[in-house]
């Protein structure tokens, strides 16, 4: 029986139930050394949807970088995510890990929380940036010096 709420697609089914399972899929595979999987508040893919309501008070603009961190960092750690934007403690796991594709999903929440609370003339700063740490950096570059 379908959740969601919104219109469906005629003859699609529900895109949420398509979207759940394949999320929980690429973040059910046990971690390798006690066979379980590692708990993360993105793991229930209705979760996965709720990322754009995560808003800081005001985008990050020319002027405000210390109230905007002060919001956008207890945001990514609640999501278990700002470890993604120190890089060194988290370091990208090889493709052949069984933590790749959970690290994968967690950089991409990072990512979307982060740009969702920017405005658009922030972008030029992130938009080469190819993981979530350059992106961090590109921004703490350009505001805190």
């Amino acid at each position: 029986m379908s959740t969601n709420t919104g219109a469906n697609i005629p003859g699609m089914g529900d895109p949420m139930e398509t979207i759940t399972a394949a999320t929980m899929s690429l973040l059910s595979e046990p971690t390798p050394q006690d066979g379980t999987t590692v708990p993360m508040p993105f793991m229930e893919g209705r979760f996965l949807g709720a990322i754009s309501t995560f808003k800081a008070a005001e985008p990050l603009g020319d002027s405000n970088w210390v109230a905007w961190k002060g919001q956008i960092i207890p945001m990514l750690e609640l999501n278990q995510v700002w470890d993604h934007c120190e890089g060194d403690t988290n370091p990208m796991p090889e493709k052949s890990d069984p933590k790749y594709k959970q690290w994968m999903v967690a950089e991409q929440v990072a990512k979307v929380i982060l740009t969702l609370n920017i405005k658009n003339s922030q972008f030029v700063h992130i938009s080469q940036a190819a993981s979530m740490k350059q992106m961090w950096e590109n921004l703490t570059a350009v505001h805190q010096s």
